[in-house]
């Protein structure tokens, strides 16, 4: 009888020490599974953070293109303006010199 209850107890013994090296397989399965998820997530955060900083420096770079094609225009239309209102000027005083000679000439 003590021969069976040492049998037993050494089967339960076995059974106990396969049951904990399958458990620290899993375990350790588990940990790895975890960490692999966690870099994973890191390098999925890493990246968006790297493209939203491309495309707010790209956002950047089109704005300031963009603020110095307005200044260009604004500097042309106002060129542009100055030049039409000299010209008004002068159309203007060459038609009063005008109508000033055809008076002169028709005697009035």
């Amino acid at each position: 009888m003590a021969k069976i209850n040492d049998a037993v107890k050494y089967e339960i013994d076995g059974f106990k020490g396969s049951q904990l090296q399958v458990t620290d397989k899993l375990s350790e399965m588990i940990r790895m599974e975890v960490d692999q998820r966690m870099n994973s997530d890191k390098e999925t955060k890493q990246l968006v953070q790297n493209l939203l900083k491309n495309v707010m420096n790209e956002v950047t770079a089109i704005k300031e293109g963009q603020d110095g094609n307005v200044g260009q225009i604004l500097k042309e239309v106002k060129e542009a303006q100055q030049d039409s209102a000299e010209r008004a000027h002068f159309l203007s005083r060459y038609i009063d010199e005008e109508i000033v000679k055809i008076n002169q000439k028709t005697g009035k």
